[in-house]
């Protein structure tokens, strides 16, 4: 689903906040426009990147209607009704915590999660856990698991979690785990 926003409520903060805060203030009007959602750095950082570019053909606009807002709407009018498009960010993100094939990160390289350290792998899931239900992430367990071609390991994940947590103890104690 992709969120828009009007040109002329983007012109409209534009115009009423200086240059110095004007990212800022546009950052905040797209935040409210979607519903206060909370936005990843990825997100911000590619809706700064479209604010700089709506941002950079207003100011060309501006200049060429000799910076003057009433010669501005007039030229614009129809631009202006247009929506400028946003990515989609108001869908829930799914997370992986694996690691991209390549990546513009400077500095050391992670780990891929199964050679880190188990610190490390409960830091890496912690959104994981904040976002999810326990239903949640042993169904997506059992799915993978499925996926992979382990259809047994898959069957005791769904036993673990479905039966009582005395099950999960008797399987540990009959040494099958």
């Amino acid at each position: 689903m992709t969120t828009q926003i009007s040109r002329r409520s983007f012109f409209d903060v534009w115009f009423a906040n200086a240059k110095e805060v004007r990212m800022d203030a546009l950052l905040h009007h797209i935040q409210q426009e979607i519903g206060g959602l909370p936005l990843s750095d990825d997100h911000i950082r590619s809706i700064k990147a479209i604010i700089r570019n709506n941002c950079a053909k207003i100011d060309a606009k501006w200049l060429k209607s000799g910076r003057h807002r009433n010669r501005f709407l007039k030229a614009n009018s129809s631009w202006l009704e247009g929506n400028i498009l946003l990515p989609d960010i108001v869908s829930k993100p799914i997370l992986d915590v694996s690691l991209p094939e390549t990546s513009n990160r400077p500095g050391r390289p992670q780990k891929k999660l199964r050679d880190s350290c188990m610190k490390t792998k409960k830091r890496r899931i912690q959104q994981l856990l904040k976002t999810s239900s326990q239903e949640e992430l042993s169904m997506a367990t059992e799915v993978k698991l499925r996926q992979a071609g382990k259809r047994d390991s898959a069957a005791i994940v769904k036993e673990l979690c479905l039966s009582s947590p005395q099950r999960g103890t008797n399987i540990k104690k009959g040494g099958s785990i």
